[in-house]
């Protein structure tokens, strides 16, 4: 049931109303059961794996409060490696299965070993982080073991943010669901216009530009220079607005209960740097490797070299966490990679001798052509991108009208989208600069109707987002 179905619609209006309806000691049960039938929709046995890394995390936990000395420490470990085992079985098994042969067949050897294939289970990543962030916060001393399990399980399972993030701390949530929420109208008509702009960047601008891009990418023999470019361009947007639309779709609709969440980007594209970057991108998930493995390796405070492994660490188990496979690694590499480097030429006026609208283009660039690695499906497949994006641009006018004949693009749907990606880049301009928290009501009304007009002549049927596979 994704969030632009009809279905989620209407599961969402019956689940709002039964909630400021009822007495608030039992909102909680409501919301646990709503979370446990949305993401029974997805795979009702995998439902299983839920409570179990929520169940193990809070009996650990509470084992951790109440012992000290080396008990304290095993029941540590043993919630840690409990977690892991999950998330290694089921997302990376066959990633080191592939491996593992590999380097038999360098070695000269013929035999295989075969592993049975699970499906990945969704949002996997998403809640055992969440409750390994939790026990990690319990046994460092940083937050006492919640005693209701059944807040806690609502935590876990809190159904807008279960398949994809933000990676919310429980201990934030389970304080505000403990609280005694009074309805608003005025935060009822913020958090619907979140998930409106979070539909258009989804519905209007992701979808419509993943039609153009899947059909270059899929037929990579065909395309040469502009076209390619063009996608590899056009797939940094795309993946904006697929991802922060789905994390505001999210923060409005727990906004529409009176649940706060913190925000998950930024104005990523107004970075000028890759640091700064990743300040702004998918901040609940830089924030916990921040915390839990930045920090704990020693951070900035160790020598330079040190410094960079801890870069690089965190960067290398990044792109491993969005996937099993060596274009993910890459793509982490190449982040790391590129923010020491960012560290040993800003020492002195270094980047910083640069305008800013330089930088920021720089950065631009630099983060599309990681992209490409993040989309292909094989480090040979995002070379070729990028190696012949640049085919025949000596002749500049010739490049980009071949390339865009080539592609054939209906003019009337082109002008539309670029019309919702100027209301786009207005709106983070804006609040990048500060001067607008929210689109005022007027605003909504022409945006919302120029947005049915699209969807009515050139709207498809919406896919599934692009971080349900991590």
């Amino acid at each position: 049931m994704l969030f632009q179905s009809f279905a989620f619609i209407v599961f969402l209006l019956v689940i709002w109303v039964c909630y400021w309806k009822m007495p608030p000691h039992y909102r909680w049960c409501l919301m646990l059961a709503a979370g446990c039938f949305y993401y029974s929709l997805w795979n009702v046995k995998y439902i299983v794996l839920v409570f179990a890394a929520a169940a193990f995390s809070y009996v650990m936990a509470r084992c951790i409060e109440k012992e000290t000395g080396r008990r304290r420490k095993i029941y540590f470990t043993a919630n840690i490696i409990f977690e892991l085992v999950i998330l290694f079985v089921f997302k990376y098994l066959g990633f080191f299965e592939e491996i593992y042969n590999d380097i038999l067949s360098l070695l000269g050897s013929s035999a295989q070993i075969s592993i049975f294939q699970l499906v990945l289970p969704v949002g996997i990543s998403f809640y055992i982080f969440q409750t390994l962030a939790y026990v990690i916060d319990v046994y460092t001393g940083r937050i006492p073991a919640e005693r209701h399990f059944g807040y806690f399980l609502e935590s876990v399972i809190f159904f807008p943010i279960l398949l994809a993030g933000p990676i919310e701390r429980i201990q934030y949530l389970t304080a505000q669901f403990k609280q005694e929420k009074l309805f608003s109208y005025d935060d009822s008509c913020m958090a619907l216009q979140r998930m409106l702009l979070g539909y258009m960047k989804k519905m209007i601008i992701a979808d419509s530009l993943a039609a153009v891009i899947s059909r270059i990418y899929s037929d990579l023999e065909t395309y040469r220079g502009f076209p390619l470019l063009l996608a590899m361009l056009l797939y940094s947007i795309q993946i904006y607005c697929d991802f922060s639309g789905y994390s505001d779709i999210a923060i409005g609709t727990a906004g529409l209960f009176g649940i706060t969440i913190h925000p998950n980007f930024k104005q990523p594209y107004f970075a000028d740097s890759i640091k700064d970057f990743w300040k702004r991108w998918h901040i609940s998930l830089t924030s916990w490797f921040r915390d839990y493995v930045y920090i704990p390796l020693g951070g900035n405070r160790v020598p330079a070299w040190k410094n960079g492994r801890n870069v690089m660490c965190v960067y290398l188990l990044s792109g491993l966490w969005h996937g099993a496979d060596w274009t993910f690694l890459v793509w982490g590499g190449m982040n790391g990679v590129l923010q020491i480097a960012e560290g040993i030429l800003g020492k002195g006026k270094g980047l910083s001798a640069c305008p800013k609208i330089v930088r920021q283009i720089l950065t631009f660039v630099l983060v599309s052509i990681m992209w490409v690695f993040f989309r292909m499906d094989s480090l040979a497949d995002a070379v070729f991108v990028i190696g012949h994006c640049l085919d025949g641009i000596g002749a500049l006018g010739a490049y980009i009208v071949g390339g865009i004949r080539l592609l054939s693009l209906p003019r009337m749907q082109v002008c539309l989208l670029a019309v919702f990606l100027v209301i786009l880049f207005f709106f983070d301009w804006m609040q990048e600069k500060g001067k607008m928290k929210v689109f005022h009501g007027y605003q909504v009304s022409i945006v919302l109707l120029i947005a049915m007009l699209y969807y009515c002549k050139y709207g498809i049927d919406s896919s599934t987002f692009i971080y349900f596979q991590f």
